[in-house]
Formats: structure tokens, sequence, C-alpha cells
């Protein structure tokens, strides 16, 4: 699950790192370094260190995947596979709070390389 944000102060963002080894010597270096293979994504990460600036921002769209759906079995995995279908059942119950809450919802299918 991914979600996208108005920004009302950029100061508390932090731009992840993509590297071949992430540093974790602290809890902000774990929060914003991933490893390489996961570069396309451009993230950028809100890390606040009071709870008084936790939400400052306005959630916009809400983006999520759906594992193994595009396999062509899919139906037959998501009928015997009981963690997806706990997955699946959660998702739509978010997927239902983001729409009273006026939040966009989307599936995103993760690009796979060749």
């Amino acid at each position: 699950v991914a979600i996208e944000i108005k920004l009302s102060n950029k100061s508390q963002f932090e731009e992840v790192i993509y590297g071949e080894q992430c540093r974790f010597e602290n809890v902000k270096e774990v929060l914003s370094n991933k490893s390489k293979e996961w570069d396309y994504e451009n993230e950028w990460r809100y890390i606040s260190e009071t709870e008084e600036t936790l939400y400052p921002h306005k959630i916009e769209k809400l983006y999520f995947g759906v594992p193994y759906s595009k396999l062509e079995n899919y139906e037959e995995l998501k009928s015997k596979h009981s963690k997806l279908q706990k997955y699946l059942e959660l998702l739509e119950r978010l997927k239902t709070k983001c729409l009273e809450s006026n939040i966009t919802v989307e599936e995103y299918e993760i690009p796979h390389s060749a």
C-alpha cells in the first residue's frame, strides 16, 4: 500500500536513498534507505520525531496492489490461500473507509523486470 498526500510542509520529508548497501545506524536511516531494486518508486517518506506533527498533511489517494492477480490460476489460488483472503478482506474494508473519507483508491500493478 502506498499513500499519496498533499504536502503542507515539506521540511519533515526525506528522499529515500536507493543503494547497494543500505545504512541502518539510526531510525531515520532505516526509514529513508531502500535497496537499489526499488529506485523506480522515487519515494519520499514523512519522518516526525513527535506525535503532535504526525498527520499534518491531507491524504489524497491510496494505491494498493493485489498479490498474484496476474497469474492464470489466480481464482484457484485465492480460494485456497487464507492469508491472501484475509488481505483482500482487509483491503475491501480499507477501500470503504477511504471512499467514506473522500480519498481516491487505485489498484497499482508492480512493474516486473524481465
